[in-house]
């Protein structure tokens, strides 16, 4: 039985309230995140397969700030042709992978279509 996306544990309040954010019909293109302990890892959706299965692809984040190990942090987006390609299932209310295949993200990785985010968490 899938979890409940509001069972889920994160480091951080952002990434919690993230988590929670309902996502947007996803479109090729369309910006997407991934939301882990406390950090976050931005893609792209490459491909809509059908209403509860989609395709995205890791962007290469660019920091844009001078700030160093910093928790206030910006960054630009650019495409990423090497970046990993993540087939993702609608579970719950949330975009997941299922974690049995070679293109499924780490089980319980949570991806909020709609919001393209990066975030390091330099004190781990």
């Amino acid at each position: 039985m899938a979890k409940s996306i509001a069972k889920l544990e994160f480091g951080s309040l952002r990434n919690s309230m993230l988590a929670r954010t309902p996502s947007e019909v996803p479109k090729v293109g369309m910006g997407a995140t991934q939301v882990l302990w406390t950090d976050r890892v931005p893609f792209t959706v490459v491909e809509v397969i059908s209403e509860t299965e989609i395709v995205v692809q890791e962007d290469r984040p660019v920091r844009a700030d001078k700030n160093g190990m910093s928790e206030t942090q910006s960054y630009l987006f650019e495409p990423a042709a090497d970046g990993d390609r993540f087939t993702l299932h609608l579970i719950g209310g949330a975009w997941r992978g299922i974690g049995v295949g070679d293109n499924d993200p780490p089980p319980g990785s949570v991806f909020v279509i709609g919001v393209r985010e990066c975030y390091y968490d330099y004190s781990f």
